[in-house]
């Protein structure tokens, strides 16, 4: 039997993560949740509660403020309503693409940066709901995942 501990542990810590871009990854395991974080000078990986809802904001198109109030937002619109689909987050994720060059970060140096895709994934315990979308070639994808003994089987 694989100890899941051990090998997220073994790769955090082993894993040579320098020279990689920054980068935030959540990972799903055995129902917990995890936040690995790394930026040019650190790697942070953290157990979070996988019942409370979490906001993300890219630090390269956004500036901080802009990225507080993003998440403010976003609770304030979460905790008004009841039955949030999955859906509903992907709209609410659509209505705050990045396209307003007010908002964009003092380090920002060019005018390309935007916001390219958006991905979201629903798990419960039998299956997976993955949705991309490629904003830049205007592709959406959307596939089922069902979950047997930590294998995903692909649904056509």
């Amino acid at each position: 039997m694989v100890n899941h501990n051990q090998v997220r542990s073994e790769f955090y810590n082993e894993y040579d993560f320098n020279g990689l871009e920054p980068f935030t990854l959540l990972i799903i395991e055995n129902d917990q949740l995890f936040e690995l974080i790394v930026n040019q000078s650190s790697v942070r990986l953290r157990e979070l509660d996988c019942k409370k809802p979490y906001m993300y904001s890219s630090s390269t198109l956004y500036g901080t403020a802009i990225m507080e109030d993003r998440i403010l937002t976003f609770y304030q619109w979460y905790y008004k309503r009841e039955n949030i689909t999955q859906e509903d987050v992907l709209l609410f994720h659509q209505k705050f693409l990045y396209k307003d060059e007010k908002e964009k970060p003092e380090n920002q140096t060019n005018n390309i940066l935007n916001t390219v895709s958006i991905t979201s994934v629903y798990k419960t315990s039998q299956m997976a709901q993955i949705h991309y979308f490629d904003l830049i070639n205007d592709i959406h994808m959307r596939k089922s995942l069902v979950l047997k003994n930590s294998i995903l089987e692909h649904l056509e």
